[in-house]
């Protein structure tokens, strides 16, 4: 009689399903620790109206190629470096309980479900580096974190808090300064990379801003949201995860010629991207001035809840862009 390491949970507890959305997933348990496996990997209990199943077979397999891909260059190395964090810092900071200034700013935008949603899909932690700090983990395809950036964001506006100077950290950094990290080399990858798995179908929307592929989730659900943190970071190596996948590049205002730039070479090594013209094509000068992204397009609606430019007009979407005006109230 076979004996499986990785067991469908035998108890009635239910978590919810990354496809459906309903509080209908079965995960899967680790039969020597008791543990459960991240919480994508387990099976939908809808089989007729949702199907998710993620196998533990799915997940050992893609934890592998990771772990393979990440050393196979460093095989020959005294001692390898690591390019991941303890799984266990992301669960002590989604599980502090003190304010957080950029979930508290979601809150004037959506309901307090919407927030716990995105929050888990996200893995949108606090830090107590500064009060009301948040912590936006980078946690790839396979599970492993591979970093957690540390921002301020004003809770009333939304807005970075720049200063009197930048609030911007890194959770590795401050483990290095207290001794508590070694041997750790920084190898990023998409905001948001988690959820490729579990939306295979979906095309894949790049955002500059963590902010943005949150706000953005909300607002058109028919894509997958990722943020690659800066323009610096949408680079051949860190797509590569996307190979197959078709992807739309959404740049901040006055970044369009570098993200066109980018597609193209993108486009010229096998991936099916293209840049949305979106923001220039409707964007006021002021908006240009403020350095609007996409999302603050979308916030800023009329009663109807279509995204209104600054002069207070319904931005009338191509049908090239096919994007879906939804309502946010």
């Amino acid at each position: 009689m076979n004996t499986y390491r990785y067991i469908l949970d035998k108890t009635s507890k239910k978590f919810q399903c990354p496809s459906c959305g309903r509080k209908r997933l079965v995960r899967y348990v680790d039969t020597l620790t008791g543990d459960y496996l991240p919480d994508h990997v387990g099976r939908c209990d809808r089989e007729v109206n949702c199907q998710y199943h993620y196998t533990a077979f799915s997940y050992q397999k893609e934890s592998s190629a990771t772990v393979n891909r990440v050393y196979s260059s460093k095989s020959n190395a005294k001692q390898k470096t690591s390019h991941y964090l303890p799984y266990g810092l992301l669960e002590k900071s989604m599980a502090v309980n003190c304010e957080n200034n950029f979930l508290q700013y979601v809150a004037t935008l959506f309901n307090s479900e919407t927030i716990q949603d995105v929050r888990r899909r996200f893995h949108i932690g606090t830090a107590t580096h500064w009060r009301g700090a948040t912590v936006f983990w980078q946690v790839d395809i396979a599970h492993f974190v591979r970093a957690g950036k540390i921002m301020l964001y004003h809770a009333e506006t939304g807005r970075r808090v720049k200063e009197p100077y930048n609030r911007l950290h890194w959770v590795h950094s401050l483990m290095e300064k207290r001794g508590l990290l070694h041997d750790f080399e920084l190898k990023q990858c998409f905001f948001g990379e988690n959820q490729l798995a579990a939306y295979p179908d979906k095309t894949v929307a790049i955002v500059e801003s963590e902010k943005t592929a949150v706000l953005m989730t909300v607002l058109l659900p028919d894509y997958l949201w990722l943020a690659c943190g800066s323009a610096n970071n949408l680079k051949a190596s860190i797509c590569e995860v996307l190979k197959d996948r078709n992807i739309i590049l959404f740049p901040d205002l006055n970044c369009f010629d570098l993200w066109k730039k980018k597609a193209a070479y993108l486009g010229g090594i096998g991936f099916r991207v293209r840049t949305s013209t979106l923001l220039e094509r409707y964007a006021t000068a002021n908006d240009r001035n403020n350095g609007l992204d996409l999302a603050d397009f979308f916030i800023r609606t009329d009663k109807s809840g279509l995204a209104i430019t600054d002069a207070g007009y319904p931005v009338l979407w191509d049908i090239s862009d096919k994007l879906k005006i939804q309502t946010i109230k």
